[in-house]
């Protein structure tokens, strides 16, 4: 699930097993909106703004993936942890 507003009670509500977070600087989040989303900038500082916190984002996370650098980079994390959530799972029945 994407859920950019999200808090604590979602995780127990629910029932999520694990939580990911792609954790991006604030100003890298606005230019992105801005350059391939055609935002306005204040429209987009605006819907990040209505958003919880990085640090609180970031505390809920049982995994943090940094979105700072290129698409290779996050690739990479998302490959490791793709792998180790299948290492993981509990085979179906």
């Amino acid at each position: 699930m994407d859920i950019p507003l999200l808090k604590a009670t979602h995780r127990e509500q629910i029932g999520f097993d694990v939580v990911v977070v792609v954790d991006t600087p604030v100003d890298m989040a606005v230019q992105r909106l801005v350059d391939e989303r055609g935002f306005d900038r204040t429209d987009a500082e605006a819907r990040l703004a209505a958003q919880i916190t990085r640090e609180e984002r970031r505390a809920l996370a049982d995994v943090v993936l940094d979105n700072g650098g290129d698409i290779d980079a996050l690739q990479a994390q998302v490959d490791r942890l793709w792998s180790d959530l299948r290492a993981r799972a509990v085979p179906a029945p």
